[in-house]
């Protein structure tokens, strides 16, 4: 993800909703889903009788 200087960063998604730059940090993240849509990053699929999902975290950082 790539935001302006002026962001604090946060440790996690629910502190960027807390955040005083909400709206920002909504829009860097729907920028960067849409762009690993576009890419095909992934494949939606049904997951497999008795097969579990695996889990994922986002990476917060203030590039300069």
């Amino acid at each position: 993800m790539v935001a302006p200087n002026n962001l604090d960063k946060p440790n996690n998604f629910e502190q960027a909703m807390k955040s005083p730059n909400k709206e920002k940090w909504m829009s860097i993240i729907e920028d960067e889903m849409e762009y690993m849509k576009s890419n095909h990053v992934w494949d939606l699929v049904d997951l497999l009788p008795n097969h579990r999902a695996i889990g994922n975290k986002w990476t917060n950082k203030i590039k300069s």
